[in-house]
């Protein structure tokens, strides 16, 4: 479900509602509608009665939506918040979890290993950085991506 734009990345949902229409063996007749049911964040709804009378297929929904949901606006945004939120003690998410949640978001980016570990070491108080630079493997010559153990 695309419940929360500020919350789910778009692209992320398109690629979780594909699986599911193709596990579900959901033929291209229902794509547009099941599409479309997948959505229930307010001010994406509003979007959808909006645009739902130039769609067609489900290919045009999907240009429609990564356009509206993962514009280059968007991009920048989630760009910003990697490089300026803080992991927060409050929040509900665990330091790993908070680190997760914005490793997620870079992978849609395209941001290098080493840009994204530079950016997000920083969200963390310096002793925790010392710690998250060494385990992510980040040594010179040793950029990869993260990878869980």
């Amino acid at each position: 479900m695309f419940e929360d734009r500020d919350k789910i990345n778009a692209i992320y949902h398109l690629n979780q509602l594909e699986e599911f229409m193709k596990l579900k063996g959901v033929p291209e007749s229902l794509q547009l509608a099941i599409a479309f049911k997948s959505i229930s964040d307010p001010v994406a709804k509003q979007w959808m009665s909006a645009v739902s009378h130039t769609l067609n297929y489900y290919e045009q929904f999907k240009v429609a939506f990564t356009k509206t949901f993962w514009s280059k606006m968007t991009q920048s945004r989630v760009k910003c918040s990697i490089y300026q939120d803080k992991y927060e003690k409050q929040s509900n998410l665990s330091m790993s979890g908070h680190l997760i949640e914005y490793a997620v978001l870079a992978s849609y980016l395209g941001m290098s290993d080493a840009e994204f570990i530079d950016a997000i070491k920083l969200h963390y108080p310096v002793n925790i950085q010392r710690c998250l630079v060494g385990s992510l493997g980040y040594r010179a010559g040793n950029h990869r991506r993260f990878e869980a153990p």
